[in-house]
């Protein structure tokens, strides 16, 4: 299998900034404090018994929102920005609900972590719509900033691409210059996404986050999640490679639709899809798909990918011709304790009988696992033969990947108005 259509470019060492050891370890601790800890789980929370139950609160329509987003002028703001802004910093413990009336707004939003417990909602999938063309190759993402100027985009975030490897994390501004004596030039810190979050516990329902800036693009994040205890509900993702950045924390995502070709759901979260549309999109020639690329580095944290009930399958423009590209592949480990798991869901025959692909070396340690799904492409008699792979028949097993046992959801999700399975679908 050519992997050419789909590994990503490799950058020349020419574009990339000079990094010590030092430097290198500062953000991989800098990350690591920014993660959940395995065996951190509250006392006593497995000793509830949520079993098989569905949490369904959802009532937005006797939601006052505090303010109202409207292009016409009708609302409290015609931007997204305007909104959140509004919240204010260091806010009260109160949860903040946007409304954002149908229409297409063309911005880029950033939710910061002093702007917490923000609920934004929309007229439904397609009606509202977040939007917006940055990627990787972009001509306003070029060139150099000096990081005083970049650190005014939230505290700073800072992306090295070294070949192969990626980090993306956030670092304080003032222990950063003091390593580099603020002089560093940073020509790989592509703000690609065009919508992202870092406030805890951010609900988004009814909305659509775009980005246009199609295959050919590379990388072109429409969303990044850094919100920790989030939960997305009836939105849209759409793009192509890196279309959906679960950069860390726990998430939830219930009955989304997520389009891309390349890894287009990446990132170091431990985060459940629960009932959602995987659509992949017509590649370019000779391109590859690739659903997922989970990259979990320590095994002391909690990271990973669960996708329950889900539906992969090809979006509409990729059905008509979708013999003429090679098959997709359900993931592929990005980091060494990479985790991610199929379970209840319907794979369309698109997949390709291996199932996984190892692009990173990481066949050996990462955990890739399969349980109780069904479709013409979710057969595992010809699955890849790693030690990483699993077929799991042990629904203990199973339970693992659950919203209660994965992410802690029954801690927290009750009270969010979101519709939630906390067990296995299917006993």
């Amino acid at each position: 299998m050519c992997e050419k259509g789909f590994e990503m470019k490799n950058i020349t060492t020419d574009l990339l900034p000079k990094v010590t050891t030092n430097l290198t370890q500062l953000l991989l601790n800098s990350l690591a404090t920014s993660v959940v800890i395995k065996g951190g789980n509250p006392p006593g929370l497995h000793e509830l018994n949520f079993g098989n139950e569905l949490y369904n609160f959802l009532g937005l329509e006797t939601v006052q929102p505090n303010v109202v987003v409207a292009k016409d002028g009708s609302g409290n703001f015609t931007t997204v920005q305007e909104a959140v802004n509004s919240r204010g910093q260091g806010a009260s413990g109160q949860r903040y609900t946007i409304y954002v009336k149908s229409g297409v707004y063309e911005e880029y939003v950033v939710i910061p972590q002093e702007a917490p417990l923000i609920t934004m909602y929309g007229d439904g999938i397609g009606n509202t719509v977040i939007t917006g063309n940055r990627h990787f190759n972009g001509s306003d993402l070029k060139g150099t900033a000096t990081f005083n100027s970049i650190s005014n985009m939230l505290n700073f975030k800072l992306e090295i691409t070294l070949g192969k490897f990626r980090l993306l994390t956030r670092i304080d501004h003032e222990q950063f210059s003091k390593k580099i004596n603020n002089k560093i030039i940073v020509k790989l810190l592509w703000f690609t996404w065009i919508v992202e979050v870092w406030s805890k516990r951010f609900i988004a329902v009814n909305m659509t986050f775009r980005n246009t800036a199609g295959p050919e693009a590379q990388q072109a994040v429409a969303f990044l999640s850094g919100s920790d205890k989030s939960a997305y509900y009836q939105c849209s993702f759409e793009g192509y490679q890196d279309t959906l950045y679960t950069f860390h924390s726990r998430q939830f995502y219930k009955q989304c639709q997520i389009f891309g070709t390349v890894d287009f759901i990446f990132g170091a979260s431990p985060a459940v899809f629960q009932d959602c549309d995987i659509l992949l999109r017509k590649p370019l020639p000779e391109g590859g798909l690739v659903v997922t690329a989970n990259g979990q580095k320590f095994s002391n944290l909690s990271g990973g990918y669960s996708l329950q009930g889900c539906k992969i399958h090809a979006a509409d423009d990729l059905k008509p011709v979708v013999g003429q590209f090679a098959k997709a592949f359900l993931g592929r480990p990005w980091f060494q304790y990479s985790e991610t798991v199929y379970m209840e869901s319907f794979i369309d025959d698109l997949v390709d009988p291996q199932g996984w692909l190892d692009s990173w070396g990481y066949k050996e340690t990462a955990y890739c696992g399969e349980y109780k799904n069904s479709g013409p492409g979710s057969s595992t008699d010809q699955r890849v033969d790693w030690p990483s792979f699993h077929v799991i028949t042990d629904p203990n097993t199973a339970n693992q990947f659950t919203v209660a046992e994965f992410i802690n959801g029954t801690e927290w999700l009750p009270t969010y108005g979101v519709p939630f399975v906390s067990g296995l679908e299917t006993l």
